[in-house]
């Protein structure tokens, strides 16, 4: 029993973190902080968004009808969207650095 409540809480407070990190980084970037912040809160929020969709497929085996099918949806898009922010971030950090 307690196993399964880590595996709940453990990404859902690792997320939190992250999506901390990158509102901490947008707030930064548009109050004249370093440009790295640019692409650091892109990066940050990808890997929240990743660690949702983990989160949702960890769920899994304790959902039944209705609510696996939702739950996958929503954990593909939070993947999806996560992905997308992940590779834009590492971009932009490859181009800053290449400069």
């Amino acid at each position: 029993m307690i196993s399964s409540v880590y595996l709940i809480i453990v990404p859902l407070i690792l997320a939190l973190i992250f999506f901390a990190l990158g509102s901490a980084a947008v707030i930064s970037n548009h109050t004249g902080g370093h440009p790295r912040t640019g692409y650091s809160s892109k990066i940050f929020s990808g890997i929240g968004y990743l660690l949702l969709f983990l989160q949702g497929l960890l769920i899994m085996p304790f959902l039944e009808g209705a609510q696996e099918f939702t739950t996958l949806l929503v954990s593909c898009i939070f993947g999806g969207l996560g992905a997308f922010l992940l590779t834009w971030g590492l971009k932009m950090k490859r181009r800053s650095i290449s400069r």
